[in-house]
């Protein structure tokens, strides 16, 4: 039976139940409460490009900063990416926002 706790794309398997995210069937990633939040809202909008100011607004009401944006960003990239400084899955658009490559 499927768990139903768990989202999938391609290589990428989000599980609800404890905040983690596996790529590729490799082990999985634990995510903070915020940093959960984020991907999953970049994944349900997979390969769109994202403003900071649509994740302000759609996931903290429009109560944090861009700063607090970045910050999660990074910690999300550190986590995630095998080269953080080279990012292949999120990427920044300058001048745009984020996006979560699926292919």
């Amino acid at each position: 039976m499927k768990n139903v706790h768990s989202l999938s794309h391609g290589a990428i398997r989000i599980n609800q139940g404890n905040r983690s995210v596996s790529f590729f069937e490799d082990q999985e990633i634990e995510l903070s409460k915020n940093e959960y939040r984020v991907f999953q809202f970049l994944f349900d909008n997979r390969n769109r490009v994202i403003s900071t100011e649509e994740l302000i607004y759609s996931l903290w009401d429009g109560l944090t900063s861009e700063a607090n944006v970045y910050m999660t960003m990074q910690k999300l990239r550190n986590k995630i990416e095998k080269k953080p400084n080279a990012p292949e899955l999120l990427l920044t658009k300058k001048g745009e926002g984020y996006v979560l490559i699926c292919h």
